[in-house]
């Protein structure tokens, strides 16, 4: 066998040992925000970290550009830093990739995240990311799936006079972005949207949660401003021929339902087999009760800030089975403030 090939099974059995088992180093820095960078020539550099490619540091400064720095000529803690911070996006690096075509994202060729600009898998779920930066959440029990994807949605949305109906305001380009991730604890894009709007869109892994955070920048003079609803979308749990009655629908989903909890007054059931109906307002959390993913319970929280609401909603056309969201729904789609999060919970 081939000594690359070893390598790559190597790192294939490195991620499944890494199921269930977080960093711990630092956790307390976010890899893709901008930091002071010390060279041991004494000089500085505000940037944000973006790989370690043949030997340097790639770095993205304040102003955009990308600045290469030999890894041996930063201070030792940075070194080490950088060092974390590439493990911790994951160890894409010994796999091979699929380039970007234009507006998308690189993917692996090959291995465990083959297909994907991203892959992250431990003991309760896997998360994926395409090529387009389109995410969901499989959740996993003894080693299999259970339930359909949940999709992560950043909800930058608009409306006017012609879709009174929000509508995706699709990615038109991306910023530098390191190559394909692995194994990653942090997920973060920005770049530009339709209509040059600019755009970010993240998300932070745990073991037993994940984060999203989103927002959106208005160039001046634009039409139709752009919302910013992060949203994890829960497809359709269950599927019926039409012939089958609506009795017999409510009684193949009878122990499942969606239980939330206002920001005032009592904790409100929505039954899976019903259509959901007057329910509007912020909530402080929402609990999936019942065999939807299997064992597994997924609950939903949002973020310590009052400047952003979680919502339920649905389309209203069908009953819950058929599908739903949980989003947030910020006051200010520019900011920036990760504490404008919505969290999802499987235990």
């Amino acid at each position: 066998m081939k000594t690359s090939s070893l390598i790559r099974m190597a790192a294939a059995a490195m991620v499944v040992l890494a199921i269930g088992i977080a960093s711990a180093r630092g956790q307390s820095e976010d890899p893709r925000a901008p930091r002071l960078w010390r060279a041991t020539t004494g000089q500085t550099l505000k940037a944000a970290f973006v790989e370690i490619k043949a030997g340097a540091v790639v770095l993205k400064a304040e102003d955009g550009q990308l600045r290469g720095v030999p890894l041996n000529l930063l201070m030792p803690k940075d070194q080490a830093v950088a060092k974390d911070f590439a493990e911790r996006m994951g160890a894409g690096g010994m796999f091979a990739v699929k380039p970007a075509l234009p507006g998308r994202l690189p993917t692996f060729a090959e291995g465990p995240g083959k297909g994907f600009y991203a892959f992250y898998t431990n003991a309760n779920f896997i998360v994926r990311v395409t090529d387009k930066a389109a995410a969901s959440v499989q959740c996993i029990e003894n080693g299999k799936p259970v339930g359909k994807p949940i999709r992560v949605n950043p909800g930058h949305v608009f409306v006017g006079p012609d879709n009174p109906t929000p509508r995706a305001r699709a990615i038109a380009s991306f910023d530098a972005v390191p190559g394909p991730l692995l194994q990653p604890k942090i997920i973060s894009f920005t770049g530009l949207l339709k209509d040059d709007v600019r755009f970010g869109f993240n998300i932070a892994i745990e073991d037993t949660a994940v984060h999203t955070w989103s927002w959106a920048e208005d160039p001046p003079g634009i039409a139709q401003p752009t919302q910013c609803i992060p949203a994890f979308q829960f497809a359709a749990s269950h599927s019926f021929e039409a012939h089958v009655m609506v009795v017999d629908q409510k009684a193949a989903v009878k122990d499942l339902s969606l239980v939330l909890e206002p920001m005032k007054g009592k904790e409100v059931v929505l039954p899976y087999g019903d259509i959901p109906k007057g329910f509007k307002g912020a909530m402080k959390s929402a609990e999936i009760k019942g065999p939807v993913f299997g064992s597994r319970r997924l609950s939903l929280a949002p973020g310590r800030s009052k400047n952003a609401e979680m919502e339920f909603y649905s389309a209203g056309h069908g009953a819950l089975f058929s599908g739903y969201n949980i989003r947030l729904v910020k006051k200010n789609a520019a900011s920036k403030d990760d504490a404008e999060r919505i969290t999802l919970k499987i235990e």
